[in-house]
């Protein structure tokens, strides 16, 4: 569910432009790009682990993820991370793991979860859709 996989939060604008942009074009819609970076931080203070797929599956390649279990693959159309899911989920794809993959359209990062009085049937699909996920093991 909105994947944070690319650690590009403090890439420079136009490299977020030309691999990820929903990083600009979603900047400010209830998650800050900004703040993401300095969780990048937290999580890898030195750097050293930018491109690393094993930190940030966004860098792997298909042989990377080559015999990874089934995935369930959920995006909001105005998160910042939007674009992130997308790539991880056509990796997967790509790499023949079998993969569900869904967008919702006018929500904002984790929306379905954190506002789910106000989307109640966006809430009870995201339901479905991991019960359903989690029965078919």
């Amino acid at each position: 569910m909105v994947p944070y996989v690319s650690g590009g939060y403090g890439w420079d604008t136009s490299r977020m432009l030309a691999e990820l942009p929903s990083m600009v074009e979603n900047d400010g819609h209830y998650l800050n790009v900004q703040m993401m970076d300095l969780l990048v931080a937290v999580y890898d203070p030195t750097g050293e682990n930018a491109e690393n797929p094993l930190a940030w599956p966004y860098s792997a390649t298909e042989a990377d993820v080559a015999g990874l279990p089934q995935h369930v693959v959920t995006m909001n159309e105005l998160d910042p991370l939007r674009d992130e899911g997308i790539a991880y989920y056509r990796l997967l794809q790509r790499a023949g793991i079998p993969v569900v993959g869904r967008v919702n359209l006018g929500l904002t990062h984790a929306a379905e979860m954190s506002f789910r009085q106000a989307v109640p049937e966006v809430y009870r699909a995201a339901v479905r859709d991991i019960h359903g996920f989690a029965a078919s093991l």
